[in-house]
């Protein structure tokens, strides 16, 4: 049975800089997403989730700065960027964003930054893929001496599919083979001891 949309590439950088007591976070991502059927609406597969306690409230929590589809950018208007103050897990917060947008039949490249802050507490940051991807790639840098860096990757067939590798303060997570939703990785940011 033929899969009727796909990630072809999930690739995302992160650059993560610690200041005081906040985790400051910008990601670039590229996704390019097939697909068997023109869609009308299509929400954009970048939600992101939050412990309310770990929320700076003196600063914008997640904000969305640049979004492009097959290279059209496309207005960032507030009203797109959904906060869902979840009643099942009432510790969390989620944004994402909703836009109405339709993809063509085929090949897909949907291009976007988005940024965060947080306090220090909330250390962790994790990715899942949401549809099969056939290649993905998530990297992080540390701008902190003070902190170092792990990641991991999860997939059903770990030992086959996930290569981590380490760089001065980064951390490179590729999958080498297809992966399904739920699988994805964790970065934690520990300070140097």
């Amino acid at each position: 049975m033929p899969l009727n949309k796909y990630y072809e590439k999930s690739f995302t950088h992160i650059d993560c800089k610690v200041e005081g007591d906040k985790i400051y976070k910008t990601l670039y991502s590229t996704l390019v997403l097939k697909t068997e059927e023109d869609e009308l609406r299509y929400k954009l597969p970048f939600a992101i989730c939050f412990n309310k306690n770990d929320i700076i409230h003196t600063e914008k929590t997640y904000n969305i700065t640049e979004v492009k589809v097959n290279g059209e950018p496309i207005e960032i208007l507030e009203k797109y960027l959904i906060c869902d103050d979840s009643p099942v897990e009432q510790d969390k917060k989620i944004y994402y964003f909703e836009y109405p947008l339709t993809l063509k039949k085929g090949t897909n490249t949907i291009y976007y930054v988005s940024k965060s802050v947080v306090n220090i507490s909330d250390n962790t940051y994790s990715k899942t893929i949401a549809v099969p991807c056939k290649n993905c790639v998530v990297e992080m840098y540390l701008q902190n001496d003070d902190y170092k860096l792990l990641g991991q990757g999860f997939a059903i067939d770990k030992e086959k599919t996930v290569d981590v590798q380490y760089f001065d303060n980064a951390c490179r997570i590729e999958f080498k083979d297809w992966i399904i939703p739920g699988d994805g990785c964790i970065f934690v940011i520990n300070p140097q001891k």
